[in-house]
């Protein structure tokens, strides 16, 4: 049975390459590209997925629930009586802005307001200096325009501690301060580099949220 397949193979399909050999040559490169294209799309979605994942992680934190408005923003008074809801043990008030950085074309941050005297129980991310590797909790409250970015962003643009970074955040330019960096943990250890964190109150006044989270 073997060789008179062959035989029919060789006869129409051999025969029929060796007669249009350029036609040949496009329909093995048409099936390559697909494949090749294939394997991209689906690289591509496993790493949109991890990042996502892990922006989730790092926004999100350690929180079991999270109190959203379909509007985007919740008044501030809402985080007292969050906060003293019957079984929560814990509460933390966030804001998120994007800001970009026309410093370096096509970089931008993810900044995350936080509130560092409640946010410990939640976060997945510390705050170092750029050389103790310590936190310094009075420069985090006095600098109404200190941020942490993180390592991979600061080693990309050579940042260090005290440089100032022009931002654009709601069609109006700003100078940021690099204070700290945001070394994150566990399962947000592959998380998006452009996440940065500052304060919330210095966050809701720069990104224009005063009294909404």
């Amino acid at each position: 049975m073997i060789p008179q397949y062959f035989r029919l193979f060789r006869w129409h399909v051999l025969r029929y390459l060796a007669q249009h050999p350029l036609l040949a040559i496009l329909n093995v490169a048409t099936v390559a590209l697909g494949v090749a294209l294939y394997l991209a799309i689906q690289i591509a979605n496993h790493s949109a997925n991890r990042a996502f994942a892990a922006s989730i992680d790092v926004v999100a934190g350690k929180a079991q629930l999270e109190v959203l408005a379909p509007a985007g923003t919740l008044p501030d008074e809402i985080f007292p009586v969050v906060a003293h809801a019957q079984g929560v043990s814990a509460a933390t008030p966030v804001v998120r802005g994007l800001v970009t950085l026309p410093a370096f074309p096509g970089e931008y941050l993810d900044l995350l307001g936080i509130d560092i005297l409640s946010n410990d129980a939640f976060r997945t991310f510390d705050l170092t200096d750029f050389k103790a590797g310590e936190f310094d909790l009075q420069k985090w409250l006095r600098g109404p325009r200190t941020i942490a970015v993180s390592e991979e962003l600061a080693a990309a643009h050579h940042l260090r501690a005290g440089d100032e970074v022009e931002a654009q955040i709601n069609g109006q330019t700003v100078r940021l301060t690099i204070g700290f960096l945001l070394r994150t943990r566990g399962t947000s250890a592959s998380a998006n580099p452009h996440f940065a964190a500052m304060d919330i109150g210095w966050a809701q006044e720069l990104l224009g949220r005063q009294r909404t989270l």
